[in-house]
């Protein structure tokens, strides 16, 4: 995967959202944002503390984790109509597979996220159709690139590149102008840090800083450019999957095939272990769903 320098920029402006239009430099509109509309969301990280559970411990429901948008609508719009089993077996389907793996090795979790890809894909063919079917697949296969960016740091901390966020109803990627002061205009970036770290006047800096935008529209430009380029780097990385072929006309094709994809390369124990975890997965479809 090409890796595509932003200059440390984080893509989730944290107050503003901001509309520059480079062919009107006279002006510069600001539109303020409040925190309960634009929740700030610049990573996911997990630690390995908020993994361990203690024994006897149930856990009913599974954990739902936001990485971007695009993600969370197309899921969320698959899983609108359906019953509660449903999305929760959904929802476990990403924790399980997709995110929940700090134990597993490389290996290990791609086999997880492809048996995850698989199963997510049955769920569409079978149980979606038209436009939430194909934006729910979308979103399912940039989760996919997206956690295979995983880094873990030295205590156990797992993060993941961030997918950068588009203005709502355009092409156009919310700017954080924060990072963006930090790379034109260090000193006054300083001065901004500052004040939020001492609860003093952070907005006059950083609206100081907007007010430099119409005489420089390159800036804007450049972010756009190298924001969408991360993107593609990300959503063009396709995960690889040895069971996209499996046939997906219903849960006993699918089941054997995955089964006889898997007696390729793994022992019989390892082989029972998926194949019941997928059974479960589509006994709960069925079951919800009749």
């Amino acid at each position: 995967m090409e890796t595509v320098a932003l200059s440390a920029y984080r893509l989730v402006n944290q107050d503003l959202n901001l509309r520059i239009d480079p062919n009107q430099p006279q002006e510069t509109t600001l539109a303020y944002v409040t925190r309960a509309e634009k929740p700030m969301v610049e990573y996911v990280q997990i630690s390995n503390e908020g993994r361990q559970l203690a024994e006897g411990d149930i856990v009913d429901s599974p954990a739902r984790y936001y990485f971007s948008s695009q993600i969370d609508n197309g899921v969320s719009a698959a899983l609108a109509d359906q019953p509660e089993q449903v999305s929760q077996a959904i929802y476990r389907l990403i924790d399980d597979n997709f995110v929940n793996a700090a134990e597993l090795d490389d290996e290990q979790r791609q086999l997880a996220l492809e048996l995850g890809l698989s199963q997510a894909g049955y769920f569409a063919e079978r149980y979606l159709s038209g436009n939430k079917k194909t934006a729910f697949m979308e979103s399912m296969n940039l989760l996919a690139s997206v956690v295979k960016t995983r880094q873990v740091d030295d205590n156990g901390n797992i993060s993941y590149l961030t997918l950068p966020e588009r203005v709502p109803g355009t092409n156009e990627y919310k700017v954080d102008v924060a990072e963006l002061m930090k790379e034109k205009d260090p000193g006054r970036y300083q001065a901004y840090l500052g004040a939020l770290e001492s609860g003093g006047d952070w907005f006059a800096p950083y609206l100081d800083f907007v007010k430099q935008f119409p005489q420089h529209p390159e800036w804007i430009s450049e972010y756009q450019e190298n924001a969408g380029k991360l993107f593609q780097s990300i959503a063009g990385d396709q995960v690889a999957n040895r069971f996209a072929s499996a046939d997906l006309s219903s849960s006993a094709t699918l089941i054997n095939d995955v089964r006889e994809t898997l007696l390729m390369s793994y022992d019989e124990q390892t082989v029972q272990t998926h194949v019941q975890a997928l059974r479960q997965f589509v006994d709960v479809l069925e079951g919800s769903l009749r």
